[in-house]
C-alpha cells in the first residue's frame, strides 16, 4: 500500500479516460445517421461532377469578369472626367485672374473695371425693385471727378 501519490493520480486519470471512451460493442452513430451522411455526400458529389455544373460555373466566371472590367472602366472614365473638369476650371480661373490683373494694370481700364465690379455687386439691389418694390438710387455714389 505504499504506492507513491503520483502513481495513484495517474491510475485515477487513466480510469477516467477509460470510462469516457465507448465500449467495443457500443456505437456512437447508428446506421441510419451514417447512411444519411453518405447519401448527402453522394448527392453533393454527383451535383459537382455533372457537366452542367462546370458549364454554369464557367458562365458565372465569364459574366463576373465582364462586370468587373466594365465597372473598373466606368470608374476610371469618371475619374478622368473629374480630372478634366478640374483642369478646365483651373485654366478658366487662371485666365480670368490674368485678364483681371491686366485690366487693373491699365489706368483707363481700372476705373471701368471697378465700375463693372460695383455694378455686378449692386445688381441684386436693382432687381429688388421688381420683386419687393424697394428703390435704391446709386447716382449719389458717383465720384466727384465725373
Amino acid at each position: 500500500m505504499n504506492t507513491p501519490i503520483v502513481k495513484q493520480n495517474q491510475d485515477s486519470d487513466s480510469d477516467l479516460i477509460k470510462s469516457s471512451q465507448p465500449k467495443d460493442h457500443q456505437l456512437i452513430f447508428d446506421n441510419k445517421s451514417i447512411q444519411a451522411i453518405q447519401d448527402h455526400a453522394t448527392e453533393l458529389w454527383n451535383t459537382l461532377s455533372e457537366k452542367d455544373t462546370a458549364i454554369t460555373y464557367k458562365q458565372f466566371l465569364i459574366i463576373s469578369w465582364k462586370l468587373l472590367v466594365q465597372t473598373i472602366t466606368l470608374i476610371f472614365s469618371l475619374l478622368m472626367l473629374l480630372v478634366a473638369i478640374i483642369i478646365w476650371l483651373w485654366s478658366i480661373g487662371f485666365q480670368l485672374g490674368q485678364y483681371f490683373v491686366e485690366l487693373l494694370a491699365s489706368e483707363t481700364l481700372r476705373k471701368k473695371a471697378w465700375e463693372d465690379i460695383l455694378k455686378l455687386l449692386l445688381w441684386p439691389f436693382k432687381c429688388s425693385k421688381n420683386y419687393l418694390g424697394w428703390e435704391f438710387s446709386f447716382d449719389e455714389c458717383k465720384t466727384s471727378e465725373e
